[in-house]
């Protein structure tokens, strides 16, 4: 059985990562994802591998998997976590139509120091290399680099407004991630509604832990290899 929330500690010759990972087992949701619809729950088995996400019945023109908590691991000040990663596994199982010839995108989302006002959020989006699963493709990878050192919007990315007042600078959402998305294609484009059904697990950010926790856990590995 894996662990509802992964925390690892990957090694490389020039680097440490910390890597948490919501797996939803067993039954948890630790970033509150959802794509929005009334019957999203946690099953304990058909993920990638155990439990995962599904949602049914999902009447929409696209598909967002989206935070609705508001303080968790993958939200926050991403350039001081020096986040440099987030990725999803997904998993489309029905649509109406076609859901053919659509990037994955995620979104950082920023609520414009109005949380009670949805109207005036804004963010920055990126898309992925590949497209959003198809039926009958079985389970995906999705993982998308986070520049957040940098201090001006990214190559590769770009500004999305949600309403008016919006105030469009990389370096106010970069530290302070109010909410992360993966949107089913190009979030300026418009799409028709169908039904959908769909699935997410593995979701995972990857952050450089903080150089006094690598110099003790570099400490420790030194040691071990003294000892061998």
């Amino acid at each position: 059985m894996r662990a509802t929330c992964m925390l690892c500690l990957v090694l490389t010759p020039a680097s440490f990562a910390d890597i948490v990972v919501d797996t939803f087992d067993p039954g948890s949701n630790i970033g509150g994802w959802t794509f929005g619809g009334p019957n999203g729950s946690v099953l304990p088995t058909g993920g990638n591998p155990g439990a995962y996400w599904n949602e049914p019945g999902l009447d929409t023109f696209a598909p967002r998997l989206r935070t609705t908590t508001a303080t968790s691991a993958f939200t926050g000040d991403f350039r001081t976590r020096e986040v440099t990663r987030l990725g999803v596994d997904l998993v489309l199982f029905h649509v109406d139509f076609s859901a053919g010839g659509r990037p994955l995108s995620l979104i950082l989302l920023s609520d414009n120091g109005t949380p009670g006002n949805p109207n005036d959020d804004w963010g920055a989006y990126t898309m992925h290399a590949q497209n959003i699963p198809l039926v009958g493709e079985g389970w995906r990878r999705y993982d998308f680099t986070v520049p957040s050192q940098v201090t001006a919007l990214p190559a590769g990315w770009a500004f999305i407004e949600f309403g008016p007042g919006a105030n469009l600078d990389w370096n106010a959402l970069i530290t302070n991630v109010k909410g992360v998305e993966f949107f089913y294609g190009n979030p300026e484009n418009f799409f028709i509604f169908q039904m959908w059904h769909t699935g997410a697990d593995n979701v995972t950010i990857e952050t450089v832990p903080a150089p006094g926790v690598a110099c003790v856990l570099g400490g420790f590995i030194m040691l071990a290899r003294r000892r061998r």
